[in-house]
């Protein structure tokens, strides 16, 4: 059994899902099950969530009928699954991969602790963060909320819970199910059923509290408020304390100083929110700066790290050109007519191509118990063009630690204009290189080793093995069996693109290079590509996978092969090795 249940109650949230659900499969700690609940949403979520049918430890609940309440969905998750701990991961929020490392460690060394839970970021519905969560909690206690702590549970309802829910969010809490198995999910609630949820845990268990921010909060995407701030709060507040208050065995004189001080709240949120003649959540009002000692270029950095493949694309095309802090951060980007000359894509497909890459390569680290982007690990961007691949690596590495290398000066000087900030060397056609030996943890090279000689592409591979430290990985594109029926195809056209006007001059026996690839020979031809001296060294270049698991053996302990992703403009096959 898994240690941790993880729930997404679903419903209405599809813009958000693959984002939640990736960060909750990225996770660094990873003994867990996932557990998808879709309450009949309108939109297109089943679509996004079949996506994930059939994945390791995912499984998937549908209901046919709205249950009408969030928290009948956490009820009928709680009751579907067995794990000693529970995540309630709201469809419309997400998780820094190591919420689940920190937290869990905490209720495992605390067994008297029920509840734990993390700071938060406040996120809007495009993701941009405006603060954290410290804001909500800051007129009770300005300091407490700022670093770690346990707490008494029942203290804690008095001190805290009493006044306002000071968990505000559900995705940054961890249970334990013991003490949730004996605490029942009152679904009678529209709204505030999480407040007193975590007052009935709290009379029977302890409170922990890690300050650091693993959650980010979607605060304005809540499909629960039918109501202006202040309605259902008030009309569910004032049953929660009623409740609470008699279990805690208050006097009248303090559940009535209890009772008008959250009148007085609810009343203050309403009338700022008739005012401003808009719904903002509660805690938009009380949100702080973000601390001194956490930069913005770091929040942004980090949120980077943290998106999910396809939010990353779009935080790259389209954001980029509507946030003036990510369009100051990031680099500039060449015109798409110079983007197409390096890979015949720009723009969108160009970052596509390159986050697949990318994802293929962070897969194979991950199924080899390789850590991706850790403080001291450098990574080669061999053949970086006009530097798409190194702007993707950017969140991922310290940007020192990022190093990009070509043949063209035209193209490091792209990068140097585009202000990519990163150690940029030209580097000769043949090797060796500059670079000592076992300098690298990574290698990266889209669109070089799909061009180069045989001779030529052993070289550089002995060369990778010279300065690739011991463990480290390469992944490297060749072009695939389906490019040479390709070519076949573009000798048919009259109007070819541009672009592949030369390779059509590639292979023009198609018959005879698909038996030679298919015996697993290296496949090249300089003729449409090389040009004057060039044609015995560049030109278009398949490298079979049984060629490379035999020629690289020597060098390399794994050898893995992945064929393209042509949906994802990864037309190109990957070698992986790993040293």
């Amino acid at each position: 059994m898994p240690k941790v249940s993880v729930i997404v109650p679903n419903y209405r949230h599809a813009p958000y899902l693959h984002w939640r659900i990736d960060t909750i499969l990225s996770q660094t700690f990873q003994d867990f099950e996932l557990l998808i609940l879709d309450d009949a949403s309108p939109d297109n979520s089943r679509e996004i969530i079949e996506q994930y049918r059939g994945r390791e430890r995912v499984r998937i609940l549908y209901n046919e009928v709205n249950s009408g309440s969030v928290f009948r969905q956490w009820e009928k998750g709680v009751n579907a699954t067995e794990s000693d701990y529970v995540w309630i991961a709201e469809s419309d929020d997400w998780a820094d991969p190591r919420f689940l490392e920190r937290l869990v460690p905490v209720l495992d060394a605390h067994p008297k602790v029920g509840v734990a839970y993390c700071q938060s970021w406040l996120t809007d519905r495009e993701s941009k963060i405006n603060g954290d969560a410290v804001g909500w909690t800051g007129d009770l206690d300005a300091e407490r909320w700022k670093k770690d702590f346990i707490g008494d549970g029942r203290d804690e309802i008095r001190r805290y819970l009493l006044a306002k829910n000071t968990i505000p969010n559900a995705s940054a809490v961890l249970m334990r199910r013991s003490v949730l198995a004996g605490t029942p999910i009152d679904t009678s609630f529209q709204l505030c059923g999480d407040w007193m949820h975590w007052i009935r845990m709290l009379l029977n268990a302890d409170v922990a509290y890690v300050a650091e921010n693993l959650n980010f909060w979607r605060f304005q995407s809540s499909n629960a408020r039918t109501f202006p701030p202040g309605v259902l709060e008030w009309e569910e507040g004032e049953r929660i304390l009623l409740w609470a208050c008699d279990q805690l065995r208050l006097t009248d004189a303090e559940r009535d100083r209890v009772l008008f001080a959250h009148l007085r709240r609810c009343w203050q949120w309403l009338k700022d929110a008739i005012s401003a003649r808009a719904m903002p959540p509660p805690p938009t009002k009380n949100i702080i700066p973000i601390s001194d000692n956490v930069s913005p270029a770091a929040v942004i950095w980090n949120r980077l790290r943290a998106a999910p493949d396809h939010e990353l694309l779009e935080i790259y095309v389209e954001e980029r050109t509507l946030n003036p802090a990510l369009a100051a951060l990031l680099p500039k980007l060449p015109n798409d007519e110079i983007q197409s000359r390096f890979t015949g894509l720009s723009n969108r497909d160009a970052f596509q191509q390159a986050i697949a890459f990318l994802r293929v390569t962070r897969d194979f680290a991950q199924r080899n118990s390789i850590a991706f982007g850790t403080p001291a690990q450098r990574i080669l961007d061999f053949g970086c063009g006009w530097g798409r691949i190194t702007q993707v690596l950017l969140p991922f590495f310290e940007h020192d630690a990022i190093h990009g290398v070509d043949v063209m000066p035209s193209a490091l000087s792209l990068c140097r204009e585009s202000g990519l900030r990163v150690d940029l060397q030209q580097v000769e056609p043949w090797p060796p290189s500059k670079f000592p030996d076992a300098h690298f943890e990574y290698i990266v090279a889209y669109s070089v080793f799909s061009h180069l000689s045989e001779d030529n592409s052993f070289a550089w591979i002995r060369e990778f093995a010279r300065i690739l430290k011991p463990g480290g990985v390469v992944a490297i594109t060749t072009r695939y069996r389906d490019f040479f029926l390709y070519l076949q195809q573009l000798r048919q056209q009259k109007d070819r693109p541009g672009f592949s006007r030369g390779a059509a001059r590639s292979f023009m026996n198609t018959e005879a290079v698909l038996a030679a690839y298919d015996r697993g020979e290296f496949c090249f031809d300089g003729e449409g590509k090389g040009g004057p001296g060039l044609t015995q060294t560049y030109g278009e270049a398949a490298i079979p996978q049984a060629y490379a698991e035999k020629t690289y053996a020597g060098f390399f302990q794994t050898i893995e092969f992945a064929p393209p992703v042509y949906q994802q403009h990864l037309d190109q096959a990957v070698i992986l090795l790993r040293k």
